[in-house]
């Protein structure tokens, strides 16, 4: 494998920050995976391990570009349906060029009883389709529904192949039926379509797809340039901004800061946001890097802390009562359930949100998630100052797990300033 190929350089990119032990980083190697593919130049592409054939509903469909510079190269995905649409002037993938182009659309036929099927389609360009290697369609022109489709003999599994080309002016579109005497015509179902899902193609288009992901969820063109990006794709994503610091001293509390700043994974386990220092303790028993303390204090002069006046002891039941009227709980833990590690929803912990926020601050945010963070992925669900006071006072209402003795003086604050 290339990978354990690579210099010393090269591996120590690889290497989990929280180990001494050298181990592929699988989120690094994704993105090197995608970068190996997406290159211009036709590098020699990272290998894939070997896997065993497992079949999963859809068809696979493998792209050719036919224009432009990406003429002649390919790109696989998975298609629930067999069924295609592409406007004009529109790529059909995001890593082929805008303009003419051929799919092959393949996989099996699974059927629960044999019987005869009648084939037909609709659409606009060329098309064959192949049924255990028989042609049972081949149409071409601006309507594909002329064409009388044969009658075909199904077996309980049968291999199907659909070859497309695209108009060479207006929109791409094709969709295949089928009918019997038993049932009208339909599209063909995914329930009887299958694909292999570890088949080369198919994983090498999945990684490809994956390195794309993180490498716009993990906003490395913050960093780094990439000038054909934003003509070659149209991602929302790109747009994404990160959670901002004004007035998070006033927002957020000193010791949380430094516990997130140090190992942001031991306060949210699916947390993005890197180690700054990974040669620190790890986990919330561990030592606090005097760095990591150095920044939140600096953050906490950011911004002052607004008064907060707790409603009566009563409204913390009308704050739970909320928390699972309003579906809270399908998205976080509660906040009096501990290990966070042991959520099998992978639900977001709200153990340490007293911790986290100061109460004034947290009654804001539950009003208005978005005001900080436009990409935060909490609705915003229009609580009234009413609604949002007794939550407050439930949320906050736990055990305070994040405690960090303030070892800080005052003229602490100040060097952490200059």
């Amino acid at each position: 494998c290339l990978l354990f190929s690579l210099s010393p350089v090269s591996r120590s990119f690889f290497q989990q920050p929280d180990t001494e032990q050298w181990r592929p980083n699988v989120t690094r190697f994704t993105i090197l995976v995608y970068l190996f593919l997406h290159a211009p130049i036709h590098a020699e592409r990272l290998p894939l391990p070997e896997a065993r054939s497992q079949r999963a509903p859809g068809i696979e469909a493998t792209f050719r570009s036919l224009t432009g510079r990406s003429k002649g190269q390919t790109d696989t995905r998975t298609s629930r349906l067999l069924a295609l649409y592409v406007p004009e002037n529109q790529s059909p993938t995001p890593f082929l060029d805008a303009g003419s182009f051929q799919v092959s659309m393949s996989g099996q036929l699974r059927l629960k009883l044999r019987g005869k099927y009648t084939i037909t389609a609709s659409g606009r360009g060329k098309l064959k389709i192949k049924v255990n290697d028989a042609i049972v369609l081949e149409s071409e022109g601006e309507d594909f529904s002329k064409t009388k489709g044969k009658v075909a003999s199904l077996n309980k599994r049968n291999t199907i192949l659909v070859e497309y080309e695209s108009p060479k002016k207006g929109d791409a579109w094709m969709r295949i039926y089928w009918e019997s005497e038993k049932f009208r015509r339909e599209p063909i179902p995914n329930e009887v379509l299958k694909h292999d899902r570890n088949a080369t193609p198919v994983r090498l288009g999945r990684r490809l797809r994956e390195g794309r992901e993180l490498w716009v969820t993990m906003r490395c063109l913050k960093c780094h340039q990439a000038e054909e990006w934003p003509k070659t794709t149209s991602m929302p994503e790109l747009d994404m901004d990160a959670p901002s610091l004004a007035d998070i001293g006033g927002r957020l509390h000193t010791e949380w800061l430094t516990r997130w700043i140090q190992d942001p994974k031991a306060l949210r386990p699916t947390a993005t946001m890197p180690r700054l220092f990974p040669e620190s303790a790890t986990g919330l028993d561990g030592k606090v890097d005097e760095r990591a303390r150095d920044i939140a204090v600096y953050l906490s002069t950011l911004g002052k802390e607004e008064k907060w006046t707790a409603p009566a002891k009563k409204e913390q039941q009308e704050g739970q009562r909320l928390f699972a009227h309003l579906g809270c709980i399908a998205c976080h833990v509660p906040p009096t359930t501990e290990p966070m590690e042991e959520d099998d929803f992978d639900r977001i912990p709200l153990r340490d949100i007293v911790s986290k926020w100061k109460p004034a601050a947290l009654q804001k945010f539950l009003q208005k998630p978005e005001e900080h963070y436009n990409w935060i992925r909490m609705p915003n669900l229009h609580l009234t100052e009413k609604e949002a006071s007794p939550q407050t006072t439930y949320l906050t209402s736990a055990k305070k797990h994040t405690k960090i003795p303030n070892q800080n003086p005052k003229n602490k604050i100040q060097r952490t300033q200059n």
